[in-house]
């Protein structure tokens, strides 16, 4: 899936008077994508663990951008799902 500038593709559209379903397919293929052209934050999962009273460890995982938490067992992503930013792996 890539994420495109929809206003982009139809100001395209639109000055281009597209007719044709060939020209709206490679508008759509060449279209820049949103991270083209903001570029987005850039993040890093750090790891911590909170401690009890009675010394067992709770690990987790946070954002370095928004510092949300999340469970060590629970994050797979490469983006941060509350601030969208990239905390490894490919756009």
């Amino acid at each position: 899936m890539r994420a495109v500038d929809a206003d982009d593709l139809l100001d395209r559209v639109w000055r281009g008077r597209v007719g044709s379903r060939e020209l709206v397919m490679k508008l759509i293929k060449e279209a820049p994508t949103v991270f083209e052209k903001d570029d987005p934050k850039r993040g890093e999962w750090g790891h911590d663990c909170y401690v009890q009273a009675d010394g067992d460890e709770t690990w987790f995982v946070y954002c370095s951008e928004c510092e949300t938490e999340f469970s060590e067992d629970s994050v797979e992503w490469n983006y941060c799902p509350i601030c969208g930013s990239f905390n490894g792996g490919e756009e």
